[in-house]
């Protein structure tokens, strides 16, 4: 309900931005199905991204990593993988200097798929790489790199007697070598969505344990040691199934967000839980919807702590044509929502196709970041996008107007370089290259079949009148082959 209030609420809502503060939202597409899935800040304030890519390679997928500087704005891109599927979930920065890329693949490794970590340089220069596995589908959904400089790998294997997932975390030094590795589960369906660490010693994982009295899923809290030796699980959620997506650690407590399963109506609704450091049970809160999916997929601190924002995944009544949304809300930092603030913040991701979430973290400057795909007829495919806010909800503005090449290493920015007007236009549109290069012009509309195409090697003026009053993506590529994608206007 919460949600569904916000969302009805976003024609009222009021966010009141501070000078000064970067934000941006930033979209990066080629011809291929892109998706953003991991992101970390280095010390310069430039960002590192991950994911999954179909866009370099004649593939099914590739891992990428993309820099961005400060602003959001593409500096270059690498992609790492093989012949098969390879994907990015996690990048993990250690020193601004070597960066993990940890996701899983099937060109690779013992079986069907296998954790799969990727190590590069600060300019992305391949260094080395490992896989983790055994003969079935061994999934990573999250990872993270201690003080000490080893890794911590969570998510599920189905490598058992029934196929059913396990648990499954590997830890390594910083070399990808194996310092010991645990599966293990019940009979059922087991999986950890994310681990964060405690202390030294000790770590929390949290996802999904199945219940072998009530044969249901429930939330599941693991807390093992750096050894790998489980310390305590705990299962939560009473009625109906559970599981959680994220944590973080606050004040002794341990907060977290998922969904639950309504017994009695069948759709998800979101789901949070907070408990003390020690596992016993503090509170938790489950929404009833009744019609559509939707579940809480990221929890994060924000501003000095006082703040946290939580991000859902949404198909339903609300989301644009009933497909996946994706919402950015702040709530207090016990996970409360500020009921007595009738303009609470709140930023949507919300285009008319498949919008999908990666990560979300806080920034240096108290802000957040965030990475996940969108998609909307007219981009081919899925674009990944990198959305970054101020410490005081300054939020940007989220559109389509430009979609910048993931692949294209952009020496001289194209956005810059290449003007369109005006826009709206309603006759004659005006396409100019500043630097005076050839180009070809392609256009298509929404659905994305092509309006215009057409190659020039000076300013030109191309007639609309007969196109329609809409919007249309206006793709630019100059001699150089460096591309840049406009949202024009047409009354």
């Amino acid at each position: 309900m919460k949600l569904l209030l916000i969302i009805a609420a976003l024609t009222f809502g009021a966010v009141f931005p501070v000078a000064g503060q970067i934000k941006f939202f930033k979209v990066f597409a080629d011809n291929g199905y892109d998706f953003g899935q991991g992101v970390v800040q280095l010390d310069d304030s430039s960002y590192m991204v991950t994911g999954a890519s179909t866009s370099f390679e004649d593939s099914p997928s590739q891992v990428f990593l993309l820099k961005a500087d400060k602003e959001g704005n593409h500096v270059w891109s690498k992609h790492y993988g093989g012949s098969e599927t390879d994907f990015g979930r996690r990048v993990l920065n250690w020193n601004d200097s070597v960066f993990f890329l940890t996701g899983y693949t099937n060109s690779f490794g013992a079986g069907a798929y296998d954790f799969y970590v990727v190590k590069v340089d600060e300019n992305g220069e391949f260094i080395d790489q490992k896989t983790y596995g055994y003969e079935g589908w061994e999934k990573l959904n999250d990872a993270l790199i201690t003080p000490d400089s080893s890794l911590v790998l969570v998510g599920e294997s189905t490598s058992t007697s029934n196929s059913n997932r396990d648990f499954y975390i590997v830890k390594t030094d910083k070399n990808g070598d194996t310092l010991w590795t645990r599966k293990f589960g019940s009979s059922g369906e087991d999986f950890l969505n994310a681990v964060v660490q405690l202390d030294a010693t000790s770590f929390y994982a949290v996802g999904g344990h199945f219940n072998e009295d009530s044969t249901l899923i429930k939330a599941a809290v693991l807390k093992f040691n750096d050894q790998g030796d489980v310390l305590w699980l705990k299962e939560f959620g009473s009625h109906g199934e559970y599981y959680l997506n994220d944590l973080y650690l606050k004040n002794g407590k341990l907060f977290a967000g998922g969904t639950r399963k309504h017994p009695e109506f069948g759709d998800q609704d979101e789901y949070l839980l907070r408990i003390n450091d020690d596992g016993t049970y503090f509170m938790d809160d489950a929404q009833v919807h009744q019609t559509g999916n939707v579940e809480y997929v990221a929890v994060t601190l924000y501003g000095a702590e006082t703040n946290a924002y939580v991000v859902s995944s949404y198909t339903n009544s609300f989301s644009t044509n009933n497909s996946q949304d994706i919402g950015y809300t702040r709530f207090q930092n016990n996970l409360d929502w500020e009921w007595s603030n009738p303009s609470v913040p709140f930023v949507l991701v919300n285009f008319l196709m498949e919008d999908v979430f990666g990560e979300v973290l806080r920034t240096s400057d108290d802000g957040w970041v965030s990475a996940g795909s969108v998609s909307s007829d007219g981009l081919g495919g899925s674009a990944v996008y990198l959305m970054k806010i101020g410490v005081n909800d300054d939020y940007p503005t989220v559109d389509l107007n430009t979609v910048n090449s993931l692949v294209t290493v952009v020496e001289n920015d194209l956005n810059d370089t290449v003007n369109m007007f005006p826009n709206p236009v309603e006759n004659m549109l005006v396409i100019e290259h500043g630097q005076h290069l050839s180009f070809s012009v392609d256009v298509r509309d929404l659905n994305g079949r092509q309006i215009y195409s057409g190659a020039f090697s000076s300013t030109v003026e191309i007639p609309v009148m007969e196109w329609g009053s809409g919007i249309y993506l206006v793709n630019v590529t100059d001699q150089n082959e460096v591309s840049v994608i406009r949202r024009v206007v047409v009354r």
